[in-house]
């Protein structure tokens, strides 16, 4: 059967429809940086350059608003996997985790005098990328199934440099897009490019074909389903159940067969598969986006019966997109689970609690709003220029 949580634990959240890690680069003085994390970087944005309330005191300065982001890092399965990549990204010299590929001699030099009280170092765009590479290459961040989006050629740029002079590639796990031509001028400056970063679908809004298929699937009490790995019968209401996320197929699993059979075809002696080709029809399926469709199906029933109302309403999905895209507020986005607790945080959360952890990535159990603890975000100026040969 399925198990529950006992009644004095929090309960678990879905995986987030969108978490990234970001770098904000001051449009005033384009030598100020900052990284942040956020499940909305659309609302995120409007908050650090004042058009909403939240943000972060770093950010407030009139000298270096607006800000604009130029790489966002997204992919990540919890909140809790975002924070530990935001503070090692943010802690370079201090994380345990860069220590496998510190040999390449990119940026492990002693960090120079900060700025002022908890202001972070004084460094560069490339330093920044450089150290983004690093971890990337980690043995333990290297294993997340993340993405690299550059929304600025500047940047792109740098890390081509980087890249070349690296000591290692990226697993293959980690993927680099290009997002340089969004259309249309930004709503905080018109003689600006689009990157006010409506663009981003950070909405559950990709899985409503998923959960709609899924619950048609499992919900059809005159229908027989059998594993299609171990061809044993399923219960739907006593086993954990993987449903294909292809559009046309019906291939139902137990979790556990699928995923040892992902993991065999990959030839992996790790625990929690990447991706793998569906035993029915073939196509290629991520593990996220199964894994993201069963966390809200066992974990988020309110927000997934609101999700099929809404695709039984009408298919237009792209509504949310235009609504967000008007200035109204984003539907559907995990910050409207969270409410107020997802990124409205204190800057001083790294003194309770370590994140530079190696426990996590795959706990998806968040605490109490009124117990959690804030997030620290970091300003980053550079103190010169660098060149490359």
């Amino acid at each position: 059967m399925i198990s529950t949580a006992p009644a004095d634990l929090p309960s678990p959240k879905p995986i987030p429809a969108f978490y990234c890690c970001y770098l904000l680069r001051s449009v005033k003085k384009p030598s100020s940086l900052y990284i942040g994390s956020t499940p909305d970087p659309a609302r995120r944005l409007e908050q650090h350059n004042g058009f909403t309330k939240g943000g972060a005191k770093r950010t407030e300065r009139d000298t270096l608003r607006p800000w604009e982001m130029i790489t966002i890092i997204e992919g990540f399965t919890s909140r809790t996997g975002a924070l530990q990549f935001e503070w090692s990204w943010q802690h370079v010299h201090t994380t345990r985790h860069i220590g496998a590929v510190e040999t390449d001699q990119l940026n492990r030099r002693r960090k120079d005098p900060p700025v002022d009280q908890g202001s972070g170092i004084w460094t560069s765009t490339p330093k920044v990328l450089g150290n983004l590479h690093q971890l990337l290459r980690s043995t333990y961040f290297g294993t997340w199934p993340l993405t690299v989006r550059f929304l600025s050629t500047e940047a792109h740029s740098h890390w081509q440099r980087w890249t070349e002079r690296a000591d290692g590639l990226l697993p293959d796990t980690i993927h680099v897009e290009l997002d340089f031509h969004a259309e249309g001028a930004s709503v905080l400056d018109s003689n600006l490019p689009a990157n006010d970063m409506t663009h981003i679908n950070a909405t559950y809004s990709g899985i409503q074909d998923h959960l709609e298929k899924s619950a048609s699937l499992l919900n059809d009490s005159a229908k027989t389903l059998a594993c299609e790995v171990c061809k044993k019968l399923l219960s739907p209401h006593g086993d954990v159940i993987v449903v294909c996320s292809q559009p046309h197929c019906h291939a139902v699993s137990h979790v556990k067969c699928l995923s040892q059979l992902f993991l065999r075809d990959e030839g992996s002696s790790g625990l929690v598969p990447t991706l793998g080709d569906c035993p029915a029809c073939k196509r290629e399926v991520t593990w996220v986006a199964l894994m993201k469709e069963l966390s809200m199906r066992l974990h988020g029933a309110k927000i997934a019966t609101k999700l099929l109302k809404k695709e039984r309403k009408s298919k237009a999905i792209s509504d949310s997109r235009k609504s967000s895209k008007s200035g109204k507020k984003t539907a559907n986005t995990y910050a409207d689970i969270l409410g107020n607790d997802y990124d409205d945080l204190d800057e001083d959360w790294m003194n309770s609690v370590n994140v530079d952890s190696g426990s996590e990535p795959l706990d998806h159990k968040f605490t109490n709003a009124n117990n959690s603890t804030g997030r620290v975000e970091i300003v980053i100026e550079d103190s010169e220029e660098e060149t490359f040969d």
